[in-house]
C-alpha cells in the first residue's frame, strides 16, 4: 500500500519518487526497456479517491492505479513513448 501523495508548497525529489512511485514499478515489471521513454511524457496528475492518476501530455490519455498500485485503468495510448 502506498502513502497518499498530497502536493507540498515545494515539490522535492523525495516527494516526485514518492508521487511517481506506483507508476515507475508497473513500469519496471511490464515495460523496462522503454520506461525512461515513457516518463519523459508521463505527468502526476494527483492521488485521489485512493487511485493514482497520471496523464500522457504528447496523447493527454490517462493510466490509474489504486492505493495499493494495483492498474486500475490504462488507456491505448497511455504509455506511447517520446520519439
Amino acid at each position: 500500500m502506498y502513502a497518499k501523495v498530497v502536493t507540498p508548497a515545494i515539490i522535492t525529489q523525495e516527494w516526485l519518487d514518492q508521487a511517481f512511485s506506483p507508476l515507475m514499478n508497473y513500469l519496471n515489471q511490464e515495460h523496462s526497456e522503454r520506461k525512461d521513454r515513457i516518463l519523459s511524457n508521463m505527468m502526476f496528475i494527483g492521488n485521489a479517491d485512493e487511485k493514482f492518476y497520471y496523464k500522457n501530455r504528447l496523447t493527454r490519455s490517462y493510466i490509474v492505479f489504486d492505493q495499493s498500485g494495483k492498474k486500475q485503468y490504462c488507456a491505448e495510448d497511455a504509455l506511447i513513448e517520446a520519439w
